[in-house]
């Protein structure tokens, strides 16, 4: 079994820009230097919307970011090849739980296993890449091959940031 790779959370209102976010977070973890970040849409090239991305000193660092109520989450995972991150609110996901998330074999019966199930298969889908262009039903948490962690989050909400290892771990 390999050491979990590290990872920083920050934690945010959802009315600040997540470039901000972002850029404070890596000068906060990285020190000193220049730093930018932006999006990309892996489907349409475009730059206002998409995956997040950020350079610090001129090295690429993976980093999600997710909002939910007034709360904004962003993960940057420094040595990761990628990372996700999701946030919910416990009480939408109880009221709005679709059957649609679940893959064969899989169940979740109480809250919490419908909460962690739903913001482990986003963060997953995120550190992947795809985000939600591909169903929940198609990802297995139980198989995910990478580290995949539920992570504190402010009251009623549940959180959890998935990495993928760079090649050289």
């Amino acid at each position: 079994m390999h050491p979990a790779v590290p990872f920083d959370v920050t934690w945010a209102s959802a009315g600040e820009p997540a470039d901000v976010v972002i850029v404070q977070a890596l000068t906060a973890l990285l020190g000193p230097g220049p730093v930018r970040s932006g999006r990309l849409c892996p489907e349409c090239g475009g730059s206002d919307h998409g995956n997040p991305w950020a350079v610090h000193s001129g090295e690429q660092v993976p980093v999600s970011i997710a909002r939910a109520g007034g709360h904004l989450l962003v993960v940057l995972a420094p040595g990761a090849e990628s990372v996700g991150a999701d946030v919910e609110d416990v009480a939408a996901i109880e009221a709005d739980w679709p059957g649609t998330v679940l893959a064969p074999g899989e169940t979740a019966t109480t809250t919490a296993e419908r909460v962690a199930l739903w913001v482990s298969k986003e963060a997953i889908l995120k550190a992947d890449g795809v985000g939600l262009n591909r169903s929940m039903e198609e990802v297995v948490v139980a198989e995910y091959d990478g580290d995949l962690q539920q992570i504190a989050a402010p009251l009623g909400f549940a959180a959890a940031v998935a990495l993928r290892r760079g090649s050289g771990e």
